[in-house]
């Protein structure tokens, strides 16, 4: 047993809040956080990007992408290359990057999907990525990706 030396009062702490998967549509966002990540097995790295919705309902929840640039599955880094074309075109920024921190900040809008559900069977999100004021963007988004809330 260890002696404090103070008092902590919890007992107006906030409740917890469960965000959970976010609800089907679309909503306008940006990426406040993009960096280069190892994977946990140490064979790869992934862009770890978060997005924060800027309006409507969800205003002020987080959308959470992992983008498998640098994987020993072929098939993973296509999709993952796909799905960073996506939002590139999105962004309308050149279709390379050398600096994670050019997506940060630009407006867009997200498409968000429900995909199939995890190993353990929990529901997960997908997203696409569209220009904010209308343009096309390119194929469907498919990284394995994460809801939740403000950090």
């Amino acid at each position: 047993m260890t002696k404090l030396g103070f008092t902590i009062d919890v007992s107006n702490a906030p409740e917890r809040v469960e965000y959970g998967i976010l609800p089907a549509g679309e909503v306008t966002a940006q990426a406040e956080e993009c960096e280069l990540v190892p994977t946990k097995k140490g064979d790869g790295r992934y862009l770890k990007l978060v997005l924060g919705i800027l309006e409507g309902q969800l205003a002020g929840r987080k959308c959470f992408v992992n983008l498998n640039v640098e994987n020993p599955n072929k098939d993973t880094v296509d999709r993952a290359q796909t799905d960073l074309r996506e939002l590139l075109t999105a962004c309308r920024l050149p279709h390379a990057m050398d600096d994670t921190s050019i997506v940060l900040g630009i407006p867009i809008k997200v498409t968000i999907g429900m995909g199939k559900p995890r190993a353990d069977g929990s529901p997960q999100n997908t997203f696409r990525f569209k220009p904010l004021n209308g343009g096309t963007a390119t194929p469907a988004f498919s990284a394995p990706t994460q809801a939740g809330g403000a950090a």
